[in-house]
Parts: C-alpha cells; structure tokens; sequence
C-alpha cells in the first residue's frame, strides 16, 4: 500500500511540475507576442515616415 501511495505521490508531484512550467512557457508566449507587436507597430510608423520622404526625393 505505501508504494501505491509513494507512486501517487509522485505522479501528482510531476503534473504539479508541468502545470507550473506550462504557466510558464504561456507567460513567455504571451512576453513575445506584445514584443512582435511593438516590433510591427515601431516599424509601421517608420515606413510611415520613411515612404513619404522617399518620394519627395524622387527624381521628376
């Protein structure tokens, strides 16, 4: 009987493990994906800058 709990005890001990390291990993997911966002959103605003320059120097 004690090594059917001793087993329990650690598979309840491995998904306690894995719930905490899939929280993690979806933080993670979640840091990365406002990063892209910024990253797309910064380089959205430069080409709006960019592009109207450009062709104001374009020659006629």
């Amino acid at each position: 009987m004690n090594m059917k709990r001793k087993f329990l005890d650690d598979v309840v001990t491995a998904a306690e493990v894995l719930a905490e390291e899939s929280e993690q990993m979806a933080a993670r997911a979640d840091r990365m994906k406002v990063a892209v966002n910024s990253i797309v959103g910064n380089a959205k605003i430069i080409y709006g800058v960019v592009a109207p320059l450009l062709g104001f120097f374009k020659p006629r």
